[in-house]
């Protein structure tokens, strides 16, 4: 019986895809398989992986043209055999026990989902950040209402264990270049009976220079996080009204938190795809601007930085600029 499918998407990973798979081998949970997808690799990704399989049946390889990560994700869960699925991403490796961790986690609390500590590395393994929880159960309302505060809680599907019947409700990643992953989990979660958290720090992000997502978006702003924050917003106006007001505001201070780091680069802020993003993020601080002047988790100093931000985005990043140079002279 395979207990755990394991989905990797692989693109250009010939470095470090080999790290990846070998701790997965080392696992103390056996009862496994590993989809690794290439998606479209243009370096020697897809012969690595054909060459570790060869000697373990356990590892099946699939080739697809360049179609992204999302859809190298969903390929794999389409072509999953086991009772939960797990992603990992192939620059990133495991502890010997993580899958027996989440594993036994699910299975002793009656859980849909499991979920572990991750701890985000540089590529000399020297610790960035530590997203560390404490060991309990949650109701899915209780667990949507952490992931959406943005704090200790990993907001992608890595460092989780997901039971295979939580994917008969069509649950899938959606076609967006930013934040399709908290689509998928808020859904994820949703559609769980119980969530439960391990303490157990097991899974290791390993933040490369230049090619992280927030290095990603200061290169090119994408407006598919405003995308992503309506379908949220709405979802959590319709289907969870009582954890809206501490949600609102994790959501619209991550839209426009990226703003924040696209003013810290003058040729950013000046970019076409720069303006869109500010333009679009005005649009929707506009259209919930009630909930902004109603919310009771908004400090009253953040409420008139957003709606500042809803009028005049030169004013806002004037206001910025300021406060930046103030503390600098205060330093």
């Amino acid at each position: 019986m395979i207990k755990i499918s394991v989905i990797i998407p692989i693109y250009n990973g010939e470095k470090y895809i080999k790290k990846c798979i070998q701790g997965i081998q080392r696992q103390t949970l056996r009862e496994f398989e590993v989809l690794l997808i290439n998606d479209g690799s243009m370096d020697n990704s897809g012969q690595v992986c054909d060459y570790l399989s060869k000697g373990d049946n356990r590892l099946k390889v699939i080739h697809q043209k360049n179609l992204g990560v999302s859809k190298a994700r969903n390929k794999g869960i389409n072509q999953a055999n086991g009772n939960y699925i797990c992603f990992i991403d192939c620059d990133d490796y495991i502890e010997s026990n993580y899958l027996e961790s989440l594993y036994n986690a699910c299975i002793k609390n009656d859980a849909d989902i499991s979920m572990c500590s991750v701890k985000s590395i540089n590529e000399n393994n020297k610790v960035i950040s530590i997203k560390k929880m404490e060991e309990r159960n949650y109701s899915s309302i209780e667990a949507l209402e952490e992931l959406f505060q943005f704090r200790n809680l990993n907001w992608g599907p890595c460092g989780k264990l997901f039971s295979k019947n939580l994917f008969k409700k069509q649950l899938e990643f959606p076609m967006l270049h930013a934040y399709e992953d908290l689509i998928f989990c808020y859904k994820a979660i949703y559609y769980s009976k119980k969530v439960v958290f391990t303490k157990e720090c097991e899974y290791y992000y390993v933040h490369r220079k230049g090619v992280g997502a927030m290095e990603k978006f200061i290169k090119e702003p994408t407006t598919d996080v405003i995308v992503a924050a309506y379908e949220v917003l709405d979802f959590i106006k319709k289907k969870a009204p009582d954890i809206w007001d501490k949600s609102f505001y994790g959501i619209i201070s991550q839209v426009i938190m990226y703003i924040g780091d696209i003013n810290k680069i003058d040729e950013s802020w000046r970019s076409p795809k720069s303006k869109q993003y500010i333009t679009e993020t005005k649009k929707i601080l506009a259209y919930y601007r009630k909930e902004i002047i109603a919310n009771t988790t908004v400090l009253k100093s953040e409420k008139v930085m957003f709606i500042i931000l809803s009028y005049s985005s030169n004013l806002y990043r004037t206001i910025l600029m300021f406060n930046r140079k103030f503390r600098e002279l205060s330093i």
